[in-house]
């Protein structure tokens, strides 16, 4: 019995130190877009909904992630010089995003647990209306992970010229 009691508290302390790192390396993941070389901080979620589709079940819930300096008032539109990534995603929840993968979907179907549209600017100037990158997603998936005061958006799309966009926020959602 002693002969297998040693392994046994080994194989633990493995087990104890592989999960605590893993719980460091998420905490340090950066609220940041990267795409074409370029990276840029996110620093605001704002949440835009349009409630029930045409098909029953799913509701439309659009996210726009920030930097500073870009101000976004649904009525009017973007002011100020930043970059964007906006999800157009659908839940199953009329009161909010749910938690789960939303892979690319139609966009005139827009089932519960998609995105069906996405576009990316990097260092829009809205007073000349220029960006050094701006194009839309052509396919992709978006993981959100809900919490009490935060939520968290691993983003993987492909846009239409075939750059790869990742992009990762963990933050409050303001509404608008």
């Amino acid at each position: 019995m002693k002969n297998l009691l040693f392994p046994l508290i080994l194989l633990l302390g493995v087990a104890l130190l592989t999960t605590s790192c893993n719980d460091d390396e998420d905490d340090a993941r950066a609220n940041a877009a990267d795409i074409n070389g370029t990276t840029v901080t996110l620093t605001e979620a704002v949440t835009v909904t349009y409630g029930e589709n045409y098909y029953e079940g799913s509701y439309d819930w659009d996210i726009f992630l920030t930097t500073e300096g870009l101000d976004i008032d649904i009525t009017s539109g973007f002011s100020g010089i930043g970059s964007f990534v906006y999800l157009d995603l659908n839940t199953n929840s009329q009161g909010g995003l749910v938690s789960g993968t939303y892979n690319w979907g139609d966009i005139y179907e827009r089932d519960a647990f998609t995105i069906v549209d996405g576009t990316v600017s990097i260092n829009l100037d809205t007073s000349i209306e220029t960006a050094d990158y701006s194009m839309e997603a052509a396919s992709g998936t978006v993981i959100v992970n809900v919490g009490e005061s935060e939520t968290e958006f691993d983003i993987n799309l492909t846009m239409d010229d075939g750059e790869i966009l990742t992009a990762y926020y963990k933050g409050a959602l303001t509404p608008q």
